[in-house]
């Protein structure tokens, strides 16, 4: 169960705090997680442990777990550092990749990524480069679930005044996201349809008779996700 689980990686975070206690290296992910999400004080103290390590496996724990905050001051916080920050040396090319997918995988995070983006486009540009933006705004794309951010997207491209870059960075944002949803609708029904044909029989002397249409049905799914993907 959740809450049992958030209990005990809540515990083993207190326990790893604890000099004299050990602390299991396969929680310590997931326990950082949880002291990170419960205990907002923890943030600063995550993020010191980041910068002071030099081992590359544990400064993506450590980043992981900053990515768990649910605190908006620590989550700005972040961005500022990996997008516009000057002294950007702490956290590398691929450390950044790694944030903000992980910020990212919570849907309610895309909208905050989205307008600091925005609000502060020409700085992290000039800061992080082309490449590294247009991988962040498809990071955006491809995280956007929720038809309330795909709405702040498509009104910032039509209804603001924005430099020819960012124009195009939301336009691109909004049409593969467009793309993404109509092409789950076309295939919502076959879907549907195939699962429905693998579902189980209603009794043994149906299974011979099913089986043609349980090969059928796998080539039909695997030739959608070739094509699809």
């Amino acid at each position: 169960r959740l809450e049992s689980c958030l209990d005990f990686t809540s515990t083993l975070f207190k326990q790893w705090q604890s000099v004299s206690l050990g602390f299991p290296a396969e929680y310590k992910p997931a326990a950082l997680c949880a002291g990170v999400r419960q205990f907002p004080e923890v943030f600063y103290d995550v993020f010191d442990s980041f910068t002071q390590s030099l081992v590359e496996s544990d400064r993506k724990v450590f980043l992981t777990a900053l990515a768990c905050t649910r605190n908006s001051s620590h989550l700005q916080y972040l961005m500022k550092t990996a997008f516009i920050d000057k002294n950007q040396m702490m956290i590398g090319h691929y450390e950044k990749l790694h944030l903000i997918k992980q910020i990212l995988a919570r849907p309610e995070n895309v909208k905050p990524i989205v307008l600091f983006l925005v609000q502060n486009y020409n700085t992290a540009l000039s800061m992080l480069g082309n490449d590294m933006m247009r991988t962040i705004w498809f990071s955006v794309s491809q995280s956007t679930h929720l038809d309330t951010d795909l709405q702040l997207l498509q009104t910032m491209a039509q209804n603001m005044t924005l430099n020819s870059s960012l124009q195009e960075a939301l336009n691109s944002s909004v049409a593969m996201i467009e793309s993404a949803r109509r092409q789950s609708q076309r295939l919502a029904p076959v879907v549907a349809a195939a699962l429905r044909l693998v579902s189980p029989p209603s009794s043994s002397s149906s299974c011979p008779a099913l089986l043609p249409h349980f090969s059928g049905t796998l080539t039909l799914l695997s030739l959608l996700f070739i094509k699809f993907t």
